[in-house]
């Protein structure tokens, strides 16, 4: 509790300089004296992982929204590099994590009591595991200390590593991310046999090598129905 009301006090103290579409608690909740939880504000919308897994929803529209998810990285990093505050990543970053407004076409981040900010211990994140293949390389940064909530500790490689698992899980319609190194590559020489843009999959195999990560988001519209239709199919 100590750490959750240290993360919740410093999304408030540095509101200013995060994206209107962050969805920062505003009221904690006590039972019986103890704070246990707390409100944010209602949202009206649908939750991204639910768009993403339709099938009624055009593919267009999906990859519209997955583009979104960089967008909200690429302020993160306006934001280290252009305020004081230098330490904010989503950390636990995964579809469910984020809520469409279908009206506005715009991308609500919820849960953010799981994100990276200061020198708060964040909680642990989906796709940052021990059984993930980040642990194929060394850049990330795993923490040693056992009683940690977090077994990685967020920077933005690991925001980048969590986005592409994203993109990746929804092309091929089925968990990429505990997958082994070998299968990994047998999906990416697939992406080139199809067609699907080089720089894309040069990108995504970025989160496997000893380099920094990018953000793919620039080229995610860049995928056909029919590519989408064969990756589906592989196995």
């Amino acid at each position: 509790m100590v750490v959750l009301l240290y993360t919740l006090e410093m999304l408030d103290n540095y509101k200013k300089y995060l994206p209107h579409n962050f969805y920062i608690p505003d009221y904690l909740c006590s039972i019986d004296g103890k704070i246990s939880a707390f409100t944010i504000p209602k949202i009206e919308g649908i939750n991204l992982s639910t768009i993403l897994t339709s099938k009624d929803i055009d593919y267009k529209e999906q990859l519209y929204y997955l583009r979104k998810v960089g967008e909200i990285l690429r302020q993160l990093e306006y934001i280290r590099n252009n305020t004081e505050l230098k330490d904010i990543y989503l950390n636990d970053l995964h579809d469910s994590n984020f809520i469409v407004d279908l009206y506005s076409r715009e991308l609500k981040v919820i849960d953010l009591d799981s994100c990276k900010i200061g020198t708060n211990d964040p909680n642990s994140a989906r796709f940052l595991t021990a059984y993930a293949l980040l642990n194929y390389v060394n850049k990330y940064n795993v923490t040693d200390d056992e009683n940690a909530p977090a077994y990685v500790i967020a920077d933005e490689n690991s925001d980048l590593y969590c986005y592409s698992i994203m993109i990746l899980n929804y092309i091929f319609g089925k968990k990429i991310n505990s997958i082994s190194i070998d299968d990994f590559y047998r999906h990416l020489n697939y992406l080139d046999t199809i067609g699907v843009s080089k720089k894309l999959t040069r990108i995504l195999s970025k989160i496997v090598a000893d380099c920094d990560n990018e953000n793919p988001m620039d080229y995610i519209e860049t995928l056909t129905e029919r590519q989408l239709i064969k990756t589906r199919m592989f196995k």
